[in-house]
């Protein structure tokens, strides 16, 4: 199980198993919002997430109210993936999230 959250801590995710689909968003809602270049999501089915305390969303965005970290984008009646954006806390990860991004910039700097 992975586990994630907010700034504050007021909102908790957990998911199980691994991501349907992992990509990036360049768009300028998303720049924006991520202050970089590109934002880090990943799909999961929305029967392997449970999420704690109350989101609140702004043109399909979710977020928390308190601390206004981005984290998800709400589902939808009839939806099957749940697009979590990638704040995950468990250590293990990384030296997987360092992993890629040295790859993606390899020759770049």
């Amino acid at each position: 199980m992975r586990t994630g959250g907010c700034h504050c801590g007021a909102v908790r995710y957990f998911v199980r198993g691994e991501p349907v689909h992992v990509g990036r968003c360049h768009c300028a809602d998303c720049r924006k919002e991520s202050g970089s270049a590109f934002s880090v999501y990943a799909q999961w089915p929305v029967d392997a997430c449970e999420i704690t305390g109350e989101i609140s969303s702004y043109e399909g965005r979710g977020f928390c109210g308190r601390c206004g970290s981005r984290l998800l984008d709400p589902v939808d009646p009839g939806d099957t993936l749940i697009e979590i954006r990638v704040l995950f806390e468990e250590a293990q990860y990384a030296d997987d999230v360092s992993s890629a991004v040295t790859a993606a910039f390899k020759g770049v700097l």
